[in-house]
């Protein structure tokens, strides 16, 4: 029973071997295939489109290219600005700085292991409410 285990497990080793290796040669086919038809094709078009045309495509790619930089700035900024609340009353907490929870003015930032809390109140307010206290949360 052993040896026919055995003999079985060859078998499908070598059946795996096989299959593996018809698959490789039909990928490798079928990439050297696919090469080259894009070759084909890149000439193709290379030859039917003039140089004056392939600048043109540039010139509206740039355009493009410069509208949608445009678009992540100006969704960058209005990612910060809707979130920027969210870190002024969370970051606070974590700090334990309570009076400053919610404040527009809280800065957070570690200078050189130095926090700068906020302008009025650089290590924090020694208050329960801090007098300078503004609303992040309002336009």
């Amino acid at each position: 029973m052993n040896d026919w285990f055995e003999s079985a497990l060859q078998t499908l080793d070598t059946l795996a071997e096989q299959v593996s290796d018809r698959l490789v040669k039909a990928m490798d086919f079928t990439l050297d295939a696919t090469d080259t038809a894009i070759d084909q094709l890149s000439e193709q078009i290379n030859q039917a489109i003039s140089p004056e045309v392939v600048e043109a495509m540039e010139q509206q790619f740039k355009s493009v290219d410069q509208a949608v930089d445009q678009a992540m700035i100006q969704t960058e900024r209005l990612l910060e600005k809707t979130f920027r609340p969210v870190g002024q009353t969370f970051t606070p907490m974590v700090n334990n700085h309570e009076a400053c929870i919610g404040c527009r003015n809280y800065e957070g930032s570690d200078f050189g292991g130095n926090m700068l809390v906020c302008g009025m109140h650089p290590y924090g307010c020694d208050q329960e409410k801090c007098p300078d206290w503004e609303s992040t949360w309002e336009s």
